[in-house]
């Protein structure tokens, strides 16, 4: 317990050390996540049922925390609002009957990214930035929402539904492990941030479907958003513009 206490309070020590000379910056940023689910079907899956999902336009919402360790270096610190998902659509005719279906599937996460990130230019000119690091999200909540329009010859009818997803029951991960990669291009505290995220958890968590399919997420995300400092180092930036 002593050790244990001991090394707590050396690590504080050396987080206030590490903040304490430090360009420090927090803000806000919001925009899209065009998601979609990657799915890797196994030889059990007959080919015609082998359909990738389309993309989904969601929403993601961010609080970045930035610490600046030198001119070019730092680390961006994130919690996240992130919703997660795919679009499907089917069209099938059977026998005289036509069925056309389009789903959703969007997935509420809270993430943690922690990311290494080179700057260049201007923290209050035209700057920009490219970060990579790792990220773990954890599922709030979800929803399926789907219209289906069945049509025998002249006659259609349309019926809907929408569902809460049950993560244990639906066997759907509620962890979600992710590779993030991206830039993003300033002017003064506004920012305009452009990434690429790989899931690495599949998200099929049932043992019967471990062999015949694998469902990792993807996502392009779009946002812009503000920043300013918070402290740290009060001496002028070098990347300030004279």
């Amino acid at each position: 317990m002593k050790k244990t206490f001991q090394i707590t309070f050396f690590l504080c020590l050396l987080l206030s050390a590490i903040t304490a000379h430090a360009q420090m910056t927090a803000g806000l940023r919001a925009g899209v996540n065009l998601a979609t689910y990657n799915f890797n079907f196994g030889s059990n899956v007959p080919a015609s049922a082998q359909n990738q999902p389309k993309n989904a336009t969601l929403l993601t919402i961010g609080v970045p925390f930035q610490m600046m360790f030198g001119e070019h270096f730092g680390l961006q610190m994130e919690l996240n609002f992130i919703q997660k998902g795919f679009r499907q659509t089917t069209d099938i005719t059977l026998s005289t009957t036509r069925f056309v279906s389009d789903g959703k599937i969007i997935v509420n996460w809270l993430e943690l990214p922690v990311l290494a990130k080179a700057r260049f230019g201007s923290d209050v000119g035209i700057g920009g930035g490219l970060f990579f690091g790792p990220s773990v999200g954890y599922g709030l909540s979800g929803k399926s929402k789907s219209t289906t329009t069945t049509t025998t010859g002249s006659v259609s009818t349309t019926t809907s539904n929408d569902e809460s997803l049950n993560f244990k029951d639906d066997d759907h991960s509620r962890v979600d492990l992710a590779l993030n990669m991206g830039g993003e291009v300033n002017y003064g505290g506004i920012f305009l941030d452009v990434r690429y995220q790989i899931g690495l958890t599949n998200m099929v968590t049932g043992t019967s479907n471990s062999d015949d399919i694998s469902v990792r997420t993807r996502g392009l995300g779009v946002t812009a958003g503000y920043r300013m400092p918070i402290g740290g180092d009060d001496k002028p930036s070098k990347m300030k513009k004279k």
